[in-house]
């Protein structure tokens, strides 16, 4: 299955609190292979390539690739068929191709902000089409078209008009979620009211971003220094898998100060921003699972800032390793830990203390007065 339809499952948005089980996904992998055993011959008409296993400081500036318009041709000879046909090809498309097919309409999600093209737009609501309910989580679906209709919203397009015209296509199902879109009103909605992402602007062009739900209201360019902590780690010997906004920094990882301690430091923080990394398998072959989690947070004020460094120095976790770095009202908090049951993490409070020159560099220049520390307008 493809990385990022990995990635929409993994860091799925949901409320706090709420559990999400894997019941959807099995459904799926079940419907799947009752298909594969009834219908064994079927071709399908999707390209061979997959969309390349990329960090998150690549998914923020995607490039157009062959696998783009050899999926395009795809979706478009699709809505030229009639119904009968259009269902034998959606039929003979895999679970693992549904989830590039979803990829793809995330990816033209966002060309068509970038591009200001309709085209792309449509392209990514033709893809929904070619897709069967029962053989992917339908929160996925979901995600799609929320996207889908943010960026039509965006650019000034109809997107209800294309997908109540993708919808005479598509399977019944598939189609009442597109009617259910296209019914709806996105004026003034943020991307963020409507899937796990939001709208960011960074250096290269707006972009999506993973979003939590917690207050987010910073004074300082946060995405930008999210964005050069992923490069400290890529330059190290870590994969950077993800960067979101509006998230908090859990007392947990500090609970040895006692996470009341750790609570009043964070209390009336601006805004936090997480960067997560795995260790690469050359780094570390005997093991998998290693990683790091790092929490940006301007907090309330400088001497909060310097307390919770104060806690990290201390700090003693059997299951993980802490490195605090603060500059003026910005701390840094770098986890080293295992999702292995019973590993020992990689990294040690003493390994860890390689990033602090960069972090603490990184966060010198975020501060206002610094070039380039005051945040954007």
């Amino acid at each position: 299955m493809s990385k990022t339809g990995g990635l929409m499952r993994w860091f799925r948005k949901r409320r706090p609190h709420t559990i999400v089980l894997g019941q959807e996904l099995a459904d799926a992998r079940r419907a799947e292979q009752a298909r594969v055993a009834s219908e064994p011959d079927l071709i399908s008409p999707m390209p061979k390539d997959r969309y390349p296993e990329e960090d998150c400081l690549a998914s923020l500036d995607p490039k157009r690739l062959p696998l783009d318009s050899e999926i395009a041709e795809v979706c478009r000879k699709a809505a030229t068929l009639g119904a009968e046909a259009s269902a034998r090809m959606r039929r003979a498309i895999s679970m693992d191709e549904f989830y590039t097919l979803l990829a793809f309409s995330r990816r033209m999600a966002l060309f068509s902000i970038r591009e200001n093209s309709a085209a792309a737009l449509r392209d990514g609501v033709a893809a929904l089409a070619l897709i069967e309910l029962a053989r992917v989580d339908h929160r996925d679906v979901s995600l799609a078209l929320g996207v889908l209709s943010y960026s039509g919203n965006r650019i000034g397009q109809d997107s209800g008009a294309m997908l109540r015209d993708a919808s005479l296509r598509a399977e019944p199902e598939i189609a009442k979620l597109m009617l259910a879109f296209a019914g709806r009103s996105y004026a003034g909605k943020k991307l963020s009211d409507l899937s796990f992402f939001e709208e960011v602007s960074t250096k290269e062009g707006p972009a999506f971003v993973l979003c939590g739900f917690a207050p987010y209201n910073p004074t300082v360019d946060l995405l930008s220094l999210a964005i050069e902590i992923a490069e400290i780690l890529k330059a190290d010997t870590y994969f950077p898998t993800g960067i979101q906004i509006a998230t908090r920094l859990p007392p947990v990882w500090l609970r040895s100060a006692g996470e009341s301690v750790v609570s009043e430091a964070l209390q009336g923080a601006r805004a936090c921003v997480s960067v997560t990394g795995f260790l690469r398998s050359s780094a570390h072959p005997k093991e998998q699972g290693h990683g790091v989690l790092v929490f940006l947070v301007q907090v309330a004020d400088a001497a909060r800032a310097r307390a919770l460094v104060s806690i990290a120095q201390n700090a003693k976790h059997p299951g993980h390793s802490v490195l605090g770095c603060a500059e003026g009202d910005l701390f840094c908090l770098v986890v080293g830990h295992s999702i292995m049951r019973d590993v020992e993490p990689a990294e040690t409070a003493s390994s860890l203390a390689r990033f602090a020159p960069a972090i603490s560099g990184a966060l010198r220049r975020s501060l206002p007065g610094a070039p380039g520390g005051e945040f954007p307008a």
